[in-house]
């Protein structure tokens, strides 16, 4: 009788062994297998990559920080969201084509000549990397729109929920990249600013402020190329390329 129950006992442990050889190898969490090993997507070990910003979700994540102009820097982030529906709220308006923004004040006193509103134009750059750059160029308007004053311009890389000023990280242009090669100007100080096109924001034209240098005249006879930031889908790329004409009147707005 012992040995009959002994028997039994080790027929069943048998049968356990047998039963458990059998079963399908346990699949991964995520049901992904390479090379014999399996890999768990976790959260914790990947970084996530930037979400691409629209030109209406960059303006509403500007900071103070980022504004020069006083009226703007102290706009409110609803009145931002309200001008962004209507298109105008009661001091501003705004005119908005794909990755371009412009945000321009009314004026509060039309009977002053020598009154100035304020004015802010965007354009969004997204890269195949997720990678968020903005342009802001700022400026003062006289009345009558008959001349704009350009009072900052620069890049900035959206990361970890802030601004980063990038415009040390462009490609170079000074002076000298506008003039002959064999041509050799001292100055102290570029002026330069960009031309930004709504229709076409990935070519920003840059352009010498002539008026600013003190000779002005010299820097002008020995322009000889058209310089450009083009950008390429992925980062911003130097163009410059020699001019066949030059008419000095087209290329002036201060």
């Amino acid at each position: 009788m012992k040995n009959t129950s002994l028997n039994f006992i080790i027929l069943l442990l048998l049968g356990s062994f047998f039963f458990w050889s059998c079963q399908p190898e346990q699949q991964p969490i995520d049901g992904v297998t390479h090379a014999g090993t399996s890999y768990l997507d976790s959260i914790q070990t990947r970084e996530l990559p930037q979400k691409r910003l629209s030109i209406k979700d960059a303006f509403l994540k500007l900071s103070e920080e980022e504004f020069v102009l006083d009226g703007l820097k102290n706009m409110s982030i609803q009145e931002r969201k309200t001008l962004l529906k209507l298109k105008k709220t009661a001091n501003y308006e705004s005119v908005w084509v794909g990755n371009y923004l412009k945000v321009t004040e009314k004026a509060s006193n039309q009977d002053d000549g020598y009154e100035q509103t304020e004015q802010i134009r965007l354009a969004i750059f997204n890269s195949l990397k997720q990678k968020n750059i903005l342009f802001i160029s700022q400026e003062l308007i006289s009345k009558g729109r008959q001349k704009v004053s350009l009072i900052h311009q620069g890049f900035y890389e959206y990361q970890h929920q802030t601004w980063t000023n990038i415009s040390q990280h462009l490609p170079l242009i000074t002076t000298q990249t506008f003039l002959e090669n064999s041509s050799k100007v001292i100055s102290p100080e570029d002026h330069i600013y960009f031309e930004l096109n709504p229709l076409d924001i990935n070519y920003l034209q840059a352009v010498l402020i002539h008026e600013k240098y003190p000779n002005k005249d010299e820097i002008a006879n020995k322009e000889a190329y058209k310089v450009a930031l083009v950008w390429t889908g992925n980062e911003f790329i130097l163009d410059r390329q020699a001019m066949v004409q030059y008419n000095i009147s087209e290329h002036h707005r201060h």
